[in-house]
């Protein structure tokens, strides 16, 4: 049997500093929450002031970075980021209207691969817990540096071989706990498995990648 806490022990803590924010589950897009998959899904987490001062495409925001918590934004960017919501995730009832101009917010960003950059979460400022959500991020990034391209080879083989879904179930929970840094090895062993291995690996690689890692962005990079 897997011993879920050997591999991760920061998930109970995870939970607990979650479990302490005071943030409305209504202010996010693709996560209802600044959680570990969000963050996994972030390559930048930042306080930005919404300018609105550009003439965008629906659901386009123009922002300024006040301050970095993690990633390669600094302080004075000036960037645009799409709001869409997630499958599954019907609306975004704190999607950024002409009333937030000059309000600051927390801010995890997703970078897609032309350069855009898509609003994980967001919520106001004043309703973050800044000094759990650096605890929680420096967790989730060191949790996912030690895990091992051998290590998520391992829990693949046990998915695609075991022989029903309750066998079969430990090795999915932890594939999907690893999250996106597994993402290479799973396909390479799509090309390879059985029919029923695709199906169960299809499923984890559904739940860890980023939504527009499966409906690719509807706007070039080349905003004005």
């Amino acid at each position: 049997m897997l011993n879920l806490k050997k591999f991760f022990p920061f998930l109970v803590v995870a939970a607990i500093v979650i479990a302490g924010f005071d943030v409305a589950p209504a202010s996010a897009c693709w996560r209802t929450a600044a959680d570990r998959r969000a963050i996994q899904w972030s390559d930048a987490i930042i306080l930005a002031d919404y300018i609105g001062e550009k003439k965008l495409p629906t659901d386009y925001f123009d922002l300024q970075v006040v301050s970095t918590i993690d990633g390669k934004l600094k302080a004075g960017d000036p960037f645009v980021a799409r709001q869409f919501p997630a499958p599954g995730v019907e609306s975004c009832p704190n999607h950024l209207s002409d009333d937030d101009r000059g309000h600051r917010f927390l801010v995890l960003l997703h970078q897609e691969k032309n350069g855009d950059w898509d609003i994980v979460y967001l919520s106001p400022e004043s309703s973050a817990d800044l000094n759990s959500l650096k605890d929680l991020i420096a967790g989730v990034r060191r949790e996912d540096a030690a895990v091992t391209d051998e290590r998520v080879q391992s829990l693949v083989d046990t998915l695609v071989n075991a022989q029903d879904d309750t066998e079969a179930g430990e090795a999915d929970q932890a594939l999907r706990e690893i999250g996106p840094r597994g993402q290479n090895v799973i396909e390479l062993a799509l090309e390879k498995t059985t029919d029923l291995g695709k199906t169960r690996l299809k499923k984890v690689l559904a739940d860890v990648l980023p939504p527009t890692s499966i409906a690719p962005t509807t706007q070039p990079a080349s905003l004005p």
